[in-house]
């Protein structure tokens, strides 16, 4: 587990760098118009944390916690340029699909939050009045997706 906890560590001080930051804004800026190319080595980096969750180096939320909602801004954004390059370079006998573990994390992550998005907002309820019972905290309501779509 403490090396696990060294993993995490090191990751979210590698996704608070100012390089991968230029990616977020420019990302969240454009949308679906950001270019692949020009942010493709963030991409990678997801990617990358993909491999580790799906291997178990690291947990599905140690990642939500660290990174938010940016991954599913990420993939939103940048989805259907890697699907269709995945149809141009793809070889499924010998290779993952192209981007397979950044997907395979944005899936993840997607799950997390819809496990902890009731107890994240009754949390965020019992902050503004402390005092409140169970009972007081307001029902949650339907999550609302990247694409502004109900969830």
């Amino acid at each position: 587990k403490a090396i696990k906890s060294e993993v995490a560590i090191g990751l979210y001080n590698e996704f608070r760098e100012q390089k991968w930051e230029e990616c977020r804004t420019k990302i969240n800026s454009n949308r679906k118009a950001t270019n692949f190319d020009e942010v493709k080595t963030y991409s990678f980096l997801l990617n990358h944390l993909g491999f580790l969750l799906e291997h178990k180096y690291i947990d599905a939320h140690s990642i939500y916690d660290m990174m938010g909602r940016s991954v599913f801004v990420a993939w939103y954004s940048l989805s259907d340029q890697i699907l269709d390059r995945r149809k141009l370079v793809d070889n499924v006998r010998e290779f993952y699909p192209f981007q397979y573990h950044f997907q395979y994390l944005e899936s993840e992550l997607r799950k997390v939050e819809k496990k902890r998005r009731k107890h994240i907002e009754k949390l965020i309820a019992k902050m503004g009045n402390p005092n409140r019972t169970e009972a007081e905290v307001p029902q949650t309501s339907a999550s609302i997706d990247i694409t502004g779509n109900e969830a």
